[in-house]
């Protein structure tokens, strides 16, 4: 809400030290962009210690990992949209957003897991080399022994 009121202050006066509306390094984003970093690292925390075992505790541990990636990669699936033609296409807007989400974050993920397991892991997604076979999760065998799955 203060980030809010800021920048539409900012936007109405021009008050010395407020920065402009369309200035991204306004003083109020500052602690901003802190507070919404450090809600979404505890709210992973959170996650990650109540979900022991469960899909959303593998789900929390991989986005994660792919973070980095994910970020760093997401304006290569931007701009082919773009390039593709999907901001001036006929479809409705809540469509291409959709679109572009989905395309923008499966992709990104896709492309950091692949690099993920190259010699060059560590500057491309910032996380250590990971073997081949862990691309794809193993299926659990089927036993009756309950102990030897």
């Amino acid at each position: 809400m203060a980030a809010v009121s800021w920048v539409l202050i900012a936007g109405v006066k021009n008050i010395a030290g407020m920065g402009y509306e369309s200035d991204p390094f306004q003083p109020i984003v500052i602690p901003f962009n802190i507070s919404a970093i450090l809600s979404v690292y505890l709210l992973g925390v959170w996650l990650v210690q109540r979900a022991e075992g469960s899909w959303i505790r593998r789900a929390t541990t991989s986005g994660a990992n792919n973070s980095y990636g994910v970020y760093t990669a997401q304006l290569v699936f931007l701009n082919c949209l773009l390039w593709l033609g999907l901001g001036g296409s006929s479809l409705p807007w809540l469509l291409q957003v959709v679109v572009a989400i989905v395309v923008t974050y499966g992709g990104s993920w896709l492309l950091t897991a692949v690099l993920a397991r190259t010699p060059l892991a560590q500057p491309l997604t910032g996380r250590k080399q990971a073997t081949w076979s862990s691309l794809w999760p193993a299926s659990r065998r089927l036993s009756a022994n309950p102990a030897d799955a």
